[in-house]
């Protein structure tokens, strides 16, 4: 019988012990674990172990997540840490990721934000660890973090979520509702951007990006599923791309267009003049 496999993912020397009793608990619920500090992690010969742990995440079901007070090492050819990378290979490849981050840690973000030039090796030994759970938490919607204080915390959510798994299971397997047919479809917000990381190697940079897409997103997908008329909202979707195309950001927050301007390219002349519009 087939068993699905768990990555555990973290900085090994902080979390360690976490990791040990995480990979007991699994095996004891009938995963399969793949655990870079276990004697039973196999690596390919002449393949660097970074190599190695990227390849298991490919090969994982799911991958664990821990984010603790230390940034970890960082992976070869690269300027993110190894931990930072195994978590892009499994959004990459679709994989199911439960992230858990030290509570500490994560209720320091906010502090970390106000004073970013201060000194914070009270709570981490690189302030890259917070841009590294900014870049998590500005994924799709339902990448939670789970903040934690104790290794009991992380096993009642694991619990919780993997029965939350079958409920989705068999939700897929029951016979689908009719449904009407619509010529548009709010796809959900991706979980991953291959072209942005791709693009841009500040981790910063792609954060800042992805965030603002993902609200772009929920602006059109309120207009979409409002119960507006249909005409109404191609006139807002049209609004929307116009200001998109030809507006301007000086402030670098307030996107904004001569109202004469705005008037001509959504309008024409066919309407009256406005104002201004500013998104």
């Amino acid at each position: 019988m087939s068993k699905p496999t768990v990555f555990l993912s973290s900085t090994c020397y902080d979390l360690s012990n976490v990791r040990e009793e995480l990979d007991n608990f699994l095996r004891d619920r009938g995963f399969d674990v793949s655990n870079s500090e276990s004697r039973a992690f196999g690596v390919d010969p002449g393949k660097h172990s970074h190599s190695a742990c990227i390849s298991a995440v490919r090969e994982a079901d799911f991958l664990l997540l821990l984010v603790g007070r230390r940034r970890g090492g960082t992976y070869i050819g690269s300027t993110e840490s190894i931990t930072s990378e195994e978590y892009r290979t499994a959004e990459k490849e679709g994989i199911p990721r439960l992230v858990f981050v030290e509570r500490k840690v994560n209720d320091y973000r906010e502090t970390y934000r106000k004073n970013p030039r201060g000194d914070h090796s009270h709570i981490v030994n690189d302030v890259r660890v917070f841009a590294f759970i900014d870049y998590i938490a500005s994924g799709h919607e339902s990448n939670w973090l789970h903040p934690f204080d104790n290794i009991g915390q992380i096993k009642e959510i694991l619990t919780t979520q993997f029965a939350h798994y079958l409920w989705l299971f068999s939700r897929d397997h029951r016979k689908p509702e009719a449904t009407i047919a619509s010529s548009n479809v709010i796809i959900p917000f991706p979980s991953a951007m291959p072209a942005l990381d791709a693009s841009y190697s500040s981790q910063e940079e792609v954060t800042a990006l992805r965030e603002g897409l993902r609200g772009l997103h929920e602006i059109i997908s309120r207009i979409q599923n409002s119960s507006t008329k249909p005409d109404a909202k191609s006139e807002k979707l049209k609004m929307l791309w116009v200001l998109a195309r030809y507006g301007e950001c000086d402030d670098g927050e307030t996107l904004s267009m001569d109202a004469e301007n705005f008037k001509q390219y959504a309008w024409s002349n066919g309407k009256g003049a406005i104002h201004r519009q500013i998104l």
